[in-house]
């Protein structure tokens, strides 16, 4: 019996230690290192929607973005030239993500959209102001 106990006590320790070695998701868009504390946001996207489709935050501070696709589809959030980089999320339906942005020095406007064909078009737009 006390075998039968250390075999599964080593197999449940064993089995945290890789889970534990497998741990974090850095979906940075590799303009910053994302330690730098900064704010958070929880943005739905659906069919031809974007909530909130307004977003803000302070130069130089990071925000976290965390998507929920509530839709019946494939959506994603795209930002062309984001101080000189490209940000892509693609978020299957029904399930999460993030991504950490460190957002450019100086203050300005980025639209975000969905990629999807006729998406943009239909109204799956936004913009992230920089202040």
């Amino acid at each position: 019996m006390f075998k039968r106990f250390g075999f599964f006590a080593s197999i449940a320790v064993m089995s945290l230690l890789v889970l534990s070695a497998c741990g974090g998701d850095d979906d940075s868009n590799g303009n910053g290192n994302g330690d730098s504390g900064g704010s958070s946001v929880d943005m739905e996207m659906g069919e031809m929607y974007f909530d909130p489709e307004e977003v803000s935050a302070d130069a130089g501070s990071d925000l976290t973005i965390n998507f929920d696709n509530a839709g019946n589809q494939l959506h994603d959030f795209t930002i062309d030239d984001f101080d000189g980089e490209r940000v892509h999320v693609e978020v299957a339906s029904g399930e999460e993500d993030s991504v950490t942005l460190t957002m450019p020095d100086e203050a300005g406007e980025f639209e975000f959209y969905c990629t999807i064909p006729g998406h943009r078009d239909a109204g799956m737009h936004g913009i992230l102001t920089v202040n």
